[in-house]
């Protein structure tokens, strides 16, 4: 959640830095000759994560991070009939495939915090904030390696077997009509 925005003066270093309780974005503004730092408060609360393995993706992401990831998700499988792609679980089989994949990690860390920072650069609002048709276009704006790996991942995670983190009760796999059979 956004929680204050600061101006201050072009004499100001611009740059990004992330501390462990506080993230803050700095963009240099040459037509306007301002230095802009975006701080928001890490300490958001993920109303809705009740999965196990959502502890192991705070341990690599942090709250502004999982929030982009969740709304991504969302907008890559939005819910309809059946729930969205976070809710079935893709979030989840990303959360262990971070943890045990760790040549991921830094990629996701870099491309969710680009597409915060161009959501608060183009509309100032968070990502997760914004209508969907502004999600759309910040996501296919994205960087294409990071933007296929992340709808790569998320429909593993929304197929895959329910053993792997994703899938939750097998939703994905009763929307298209497969059955397990024993």
């Amino acid at each position: 959640m956004l929680q204050e925005t600061f101006f201050v003066s072009e004499q100001a270093q611009c740059q990004h830095r992330v501390y462990n309780i506080f993230t803050v974005f700095v963009h240099y503004r040459r037509k306007m000759k301002t230095c802009f730092l975006l701080g928001v408060n890490t300490g958001v609360s993920l109303i809705g994560v009740e999965w196990p393995a959502m502890n192991l993706l705070e341990n690599h992401l942090n709250t502004i991070q999982i929030s982009v990831l969740r709304s991504a998700i969302n907008r890559i499988i939005p819910p309809n009939d059946f729930p969205s792609g976070w809710d079935a679980g893709a979030g989840n089989f990303l959360a262990q495939l971070l943890t045990t994949e760790t040549q991921y990690l830094f990629t996701y860390q870099q491309g969710l915090n680009q597409i915060e920072a161009e959501a608060f650069l183009m509309f100032r609002l968070e990502f997760a904030a914004l209508e969907p048709e502004q999600q759309d276009l910040l996501l296919v704006r994205t960087e294409k390696d990071f933007f296929n790996l992340l709808v790569s991942q998320t429909m593993e995670g929304f197929y895959s077997d329910p053993g792997n983190g994703g899938n939750k009760e097998g939703i994905a796999w009763k929307m298209i009509g497969f059955e397990v059979t024993a």
